[in-house]
């Protein structure tokens, strides 16, 4: 998922397909987009940056958030670091209580999840960000699981804005997912990817919230 401010500044969220084909790259080039001025990999799993090479090399990077895995980094997260390292694009942690600070003066990024603690799964080492404008608040899940144990038990501010989840596209235990969607009252659901696993179509239908599908839609204007 892209985010643009309207200054320009782009923020990139995760950077892979299933099968490594590129299709990043010729979009944001289609969108006009020569920066990004920073990007987040949301956890060291295949289909969440695998088309790092083809945007790295196509764009100018100015920052890279991920952390480090638990479960020991995989050959191609280790090559992408080493790609930033020789590059010197700026890698940063980014754990609960920290913010994502890129330049831009009107967005404002929140991490909830995960803490520093051993979790021992990648999908729930996920970077779960909390994006705030001037009028809409966007979260951002990953393929975190952990997140209905420990974000979802904390009391939520008062919504004051319109919401926007962009909801995990699978691996959710229906009545987890239920308690994130009553936890965080989003007004738009966005599915980034071509396809969703049947429990989570069932949550979705049953929220009679708003749902999209980012490869059905393609740019969403909101």
């Amino acid at each position: 998922c892209l985010v643009q401010n309207i200054a320009g500044e782009n923020l990139l969220f995760d950077c892979g397909t299933f099968t490594g084909f590129d299709v990043i790259s010729p979009y944001l080039r289609g969108e006009g987009i020569n920066h990004l001025q920073g990007v987040v990999i949301s956890h060291d799993n295949f289909d969440h940056f695998s088309c790092w090479p083809g945007v790295f090399k196509n764009f100018k990077v100015h920052r890279v958030w991920h952390n480090l895995s638990h479960v020991d980094e995989t050959i191609e997260m280790s090559a992408m670091d080493n790609y930033c390292l020789q590059s010197t694009i700026p890698i940063s942690n980014a754990y609960a209580g920290d913010q994502i600070v890129f330049g831009a003066s009107n967005l404002e990024g929140n991490i909830l999840h995960p803490t520093q603690n051993f979790i021992g799964s990648k999908n729930d080492e996920s970077i779960l960000v909390l994006l705030k404008t001037s009028w809409c608040e966007v979260l951002f899940t990953g393929d975190a699981q952990e997140i209905y144990k420990t974000v979802c038990n904390e009391t939520q501010k008062k919504k004051t804005v319109p919401r926007i989840l962009v909801f995990p596209h699978h691996g959710r235990n229906i009545k987890d997912s239920e308690k994130i969607l009553a936890w965080f009252q989003p007004d738009l659901i966005l599915i980034s990817g071509n396809k969703t696993t049947p429990d989570v179509l069932e949550v979705l239908e049953k929220s009679k919230i708003k749902w999209l599908i980012t490869s059905e839609m393609g740019t969403i204007q909101v």
